[in-house]
């Protein structure tokens, strides 16, 4: 969240100096929207504060959380690095299955624009149950869940928050 405050800022700072008629309206709507997000950032971190640490696990199919993990306290664990295009070996498949069983995570996400069939062959492996879908990457459609940033990172939250319990 703390690099979307700095996108809005970045976009706000931009359209002023594009249109600088405007820049009241513009830095009165920038700011208005900067503010969402810090409230944003600030119940993500006041609501993983709440679940202890070592249940504060995620199952994913590639490693695209890296900065939410660290804000938020969230160890994600993947079979795939951040590249999307990277292989998983065996002997990572067959840690990671260890690793899942030692440490009793039982749910899995799907990536919205990732393949889910590694990681759901993981999850059968494991006993993990399907979490549900996250968004790190792109939104989903209109009418979808997560049809704006903010509504993909609440999204997100919920579903991680609600695999904690």
């Amino acid at each position: 969240m703390q690099n979307g405050v700095i996108y809005a800022t970045n976009v706000m700072n931009a359209l002023i100096k594009a249109d600088p008629e405007e820049r009241a309206a513009i830095r009165q709507r920038g700011e208005n929207y900067i503010q969402q997000l810090k409230t944003l950032d600030s119940w993500a971190k006041t609501s993983f504060e709440a679940i202890p640490v070592a249940k504060r696990k995620v199952l994913t199919s590639h490693d695209a959380f890296g900065y939410f993990g660290q804000r938020y306290g969230v160890t994600f664990l993947a079979p795939v690095g951040f590249s999307t295009e990277a292989e998983a070996s065996a002997s990572a498949v067959g840690g990671l299955i260890n690793q899942l069983k030692q440490q009793h995570i039982s749910s899995y996400f799907i990536e919205n624009q990732t393949d889910p069939r590694l990681v759901k062959q993981i999850a059968s492996a494991t006993g993990a149950q399907p979490g549900g879908e996250l968004y790190p990457e792109a939104l989903s459609v209109a009418s979808g869940p997560a049809a704006t940033y903010e509504a993909a990172f609440k999204h997100n939250v919920n579903a991680m928050l609600s695999s904690m319990r």
